[in-house]
């Protein structure tokens, strides 16, 4: 009974540190990145590339999230805010299917 106690003791102890990891690892990439996160066009400064990450395709539709990403993607390029931009999606779909 006494080694269950100081096994679950310790098990305890080991949840609470990788708790405690990860809420220190989020504000830490949050604290470093809030710089680096634009919420509106106006904000975001010109570049020449952007990639727009994928979120899934249904049938030949894109996912709410995709559409989402890509109508952001459209708006920054036709603000001329962004001279290109590479569409992960597209890419990951056209490597699994047969193109010449």
């Amino acid at each position: 009974m006494k080694n269950l106690t100081r096994l679950f003791k310790s098990a305890l102890w080991l949840c609470l540190i990788g708790v405690l990891l990860i809420v220190a690892t989020n504000y830490f990439v949050k604290s470093k990145t809030k710089n680096l996160i634009y919420t509106s066009e106006k904000d975001t400064p010109n570049t020449m590339v952007a990639i727009i990450f994928g979120a899934g395709i249904n049938g030949n539709k894109p996912s709410k999230y995709l559409k989402d990403r890509l109508d952001a993607g459209i708006l920054l390029y036709k603000t001329n805010k962004v001279a290109k931009f590479c569409c992960r999606a597209i890419m990951d779909r056209m490597s699994t299917t047969n193109l010449p």
